[in-house]
């Protein structure tokens, strides 16, 4: 049964959930998408798009902290959201499940290295699972240096190490999760953070998850007849020339397009 209630945590200014709802709403599908956004400048330009796009009935924003979010959801998403703002979400998910909630969640982990600027604010554990896969901070705080660096396999293998460390976490609360890899010519930082369930949805065209998941395989299914894929991707930086996209109908960047820039 497709979800019901989706959010976007730390959305931004709705890049992901416009592209999920005008997709879900050609469908026919029902779901409300809630982008939740501590910038206010970011959220009026995020309605702004939607009222622009026809979407405000099927995408709305809010203005908070994601920590201070109350509302029940059926199915969380991240694609953009750094360091430390993914064991916030994650916090939420687990705290869900073990109320009786089990949502769902697909979040795409990146910026590594802003956990350490995160760390005292948001009250984060280091490591996340207390040493279960990570013994000691100092070993964290190293891997989180080699997860950003520019080097494809040390990056790669520190980027597990830490997610492995997120994952037992999830797992000694009683909530499976999976991690898998979008290919690294789409986006450098390729790994997903999944619930078994998502995990289990992505094979199946025939659900709205199937539109965005279906990139988690690292080698995407070829195009089927009747389903509408949208390609996300982040975290490019400067490198476009060495992308390798998958076929799509919609491509959209999440975030981090050059190395250097200001806001507008």
């Amino acid at each position: 049964m497709p979800h019901q209630a989706i959010v976007d945590f730390a959305g931004g200014r709705g890049d992901l959930a416009l592209a999920l709802g005008w997709a879900l709403k050609q469908r026919g599908y029902g779901e409300r998408l809630t982008v939740v956004e501590l910038k206010a400048e970011y959220v009026a330009q995020g309605q702004s798009r939607a009222a622009e796009a026809g979407l405000a009935d099927t995408v709305s924003f809010v203005v908070q902290d994601l920590r201070e979010y109350s509302e029940s959801f059926d199915l969380a998403v991240a694609c953009h959201s750094c360091g430390g703002l993914i064991d916030l979400i994650l916090a939420k998910c687990l705290a869900a499940a073990q109320a009786g909630a089990a949502p769902s969640f697909a979040l795409l982990t990146c910026c590594f290295g802003k956990i350490r600027k995160h760390a005292a604010p948001f009250g984060l554990t280091i490591p996340p699972a207390g040493g279960t896969a990570i013994a000691h901070a100092g070993d964290f705080w190293t891997l989180c240096g080699l997860a950003d660096s520019a080097r494809p396999h040390e990056s790669s293998m520190a980027m597990r190490i830490i997610n492995c460390d997120r994952i037992a976490l999830c797992r000694r609360s009683g909530v499976w999760v999976d991690l898998r890899a979008i290919p690294r010519e789409v986006t450098n930082k390729n790994l997903v953070l999944s619930d078994a369930v998502v995990a289990a949805k992505r094979s199946l065209p025939a659900l709205p998850l199937a539109l965005p998941l279906s990139l988690l395989a690292q080698d995407p299914a070829p195009q089927t007849a009747g389903v509408f894929r949208i390609v996300a991707v982040s975290d490019t930086h400067g490198r476009h020339h060495a992308l390798r996209i998958p076929p799509g109908d919609l491509l959209v960047h999440c975030g981090d397009f050059t190395r250097a820039g200001e806001e507008s």
